[in-house]
């Protein structure tokens, strides 16, 4: 199996959570607080699960799983999530949801289903970052998450290109109307010594000046807005 990592925005998706526990507390919790309308199905629930459904998001439903049938519960759900504490339960709905097509989150061995939540990172300045070691080992992906973060938060450099190349991104949107062209100068301008230069020395101001004159110059042998 190949694994790739994706970004989804979660906003009006659904979500089926089966268990009641801490570990299916956490992803529905993470669930709902990223947009999505979560369900979760179990007997029994964390208190943390119940004043969280207080406020709407996610709902319970009581249900006893062993006689329940999965494929009714999961419904239109995209995403599901197994966490019961019972293995017999965990591969029925398992191989149900998986059946159905559906993006399948199993904690108790991660590479059994079709979806990782890895452990996700972001700077103070707007980088975003996941990490994971596809189930072999939490800690160490949590651990090389915080390390991640240590550096990116430290590398003057990397924040300096961030900064450069997001206001360089507005600034050829602004500019230049022809995608094609616009996508070829992002590259060109971050090839360009003089403007690698001041994004170096955090001469924010000066990288863009130097990015503009590409721009023109580009815009005038292309005789317009391109």
């Amino acid at each position: 199996m190949t694994w790739q990592p994706f970004y989804i925005r979660l906003d009006g998706l659904r979500a089926a959570v089966f268990g009641g526990g801490t570990v299916a507390t956490r992803r529905a919790l993470m669930l709902a607080r990223s947009g999505a309308a979560v369900d979760v199905y179990s007997l029994d629930f964390t208190p943390e699960l119940q004043r969280a459904a207080e406020e709407g998001n996610p709902r319970l439903h009581r249900v006893d799983l062993r006689s329940a049938d999965p494929r009714s519960l999961i419904g239109g759900a995209l995403i599901v999530v197994v966490a019961t504490s019972d293995e017999e339960i965990n591969e029925k709905i398992l191989r149900a949801a998986l059946d159905m097509g559906r993006l399948v989150n199993y904690p108790p061995m991660g590479t059994r289903g079709n979806l990782i939540v890895p452990f996700r990172g972001e700077t103070s300045y707007g980088l975003r970052f996941a990490v994971t070691s596809l189930g072999e080992t939490g800690v160490g992906a949590r651990r090389a998450r915080d390390r991640i973060l240590e550096v990116l938060e430290s590398d003057e450099s990397i924040r300096n290109w961030y900064e450069a190349m997001k206001r360089v991104k507005t600034l050829l949107k602004a500019r230049v109307g022809d995608y094609k062209l616009r996508y070829k100068l992002y590259f060109v301008i971050e090839r360009d010594p003089e403007f690698a230069s001041h994004v170096e020395s955090g001469r924010i101001g000066e990288a863009l000046a130097r990015a503009e004159r590409i721009i023109g110059e580009a815009l005038g042998s292309s005789g317009g807005r391109g």
